[in-house]
């Protein structure tokens, strides 16, 4: 599915980027998502690395590896909190 979507954007041209494993996690609800017209399972994989509580709806496999840690690539840094002069 994530293949056919990606290969649809480029094929228009696009350049859309996803984070599959937010798609792939489902709601914080616990419900499906939907794509470009495709209703992805919601992976327990996807909700653990999110830190998201299990869910009935989640789909699991026996022996599961389990999912890569979230890594900050840098790129869009998170604002720094300013700082504020002690008053005197």
């Amino acid at each position: 599915m994530i293949t056919t979507i990606m290969q649809g954007w480029r094929d228009k041209g696009l350049a859309t980027r996803r984070d599959w494993w937010n798609v792939l996690a489902g709601t914080e609800a616990g419900k499906a998502r939907t794509d470009s017209g495709f209703t992805f399972p919601v992976l327990a994989a996807a909700r653990r690395r999110k830190g998201w509580p299990p869910v009935d709806a989640e789909q699991r496999r026996p022996g599961e590896t389990p999912a890569p840690p979230i890594v900050e690539s840098g790129r869009w840094p998170k604002p720094k909190a300013k700082r504020r002069p002690k008053a005197a």
